[in-house]
């Protein structure tokens, strides 16, 4: 299947720099859904785009730091045949890693969230900045045929 589904444009790709601050997270996440759209990218292929999008920034805000322009980069696109979510901030004393919370505990499961719905996902550590990625499929299950 190709990246782009039916009337889709072709492969593409989107940067935004956004304040290290939990009221950018919804600015982040309504710009990826337009972008989404416009690009025709199935709608609920676009809301797990979201969903991924919102853990990694959560996670981000929460155990890394700011970039050196104080913010975060928040990448995302369609290339390879699959959807990209990359956050990017400036690095943590840890790297981020799945945990299995236990069922009492008010976090901890981003990162199996972005397991449960992404193809897979990474980390990229360099001396300055950190990346959390996620590649998700461009379809929901939804439209896969009935065998």
């Amino acid at each position: 299947m190709s990246c782009l589904p039916k009337r889709a444009s072709s492969s593409w790709k989107s940067t935004a720099r956004v304040a290290f601050t939990v009221e950018s997270l919804p600015q982040a996440r309504r710009r990826l859904l337009a972008e989404l759209t416009d690009h025709h990218v199935d709608e609920e292929a676009g809301y797990d785009a979201a969903l991924v999008l919102a853990e990694l920034v959560s996670n981000a805000l929460r155990h890394g730091s700011p970039l050196g322009d104080g913010g975060l980069r928040l990448t995302w696109g369609c290339w390879d045949d699959h959807l990209h979510v990359h956050v990017t901030d400036g690095g943590a004393q840890t790297r981020p890693l799945m945990r299995n919370a236990p069922s009492s505990a008010t976090s901890g499961r981003g990162l199996s969230i972005v397991e449960a719905v992404s193809t897979s996902w990474g980390v990229d550590r360099k001396v300055e900045a950190t990346t959390v990625w996620a590649l998700l499929p461009t379809h929901s299950d939804h439209d896969a045929p009935v065998s």
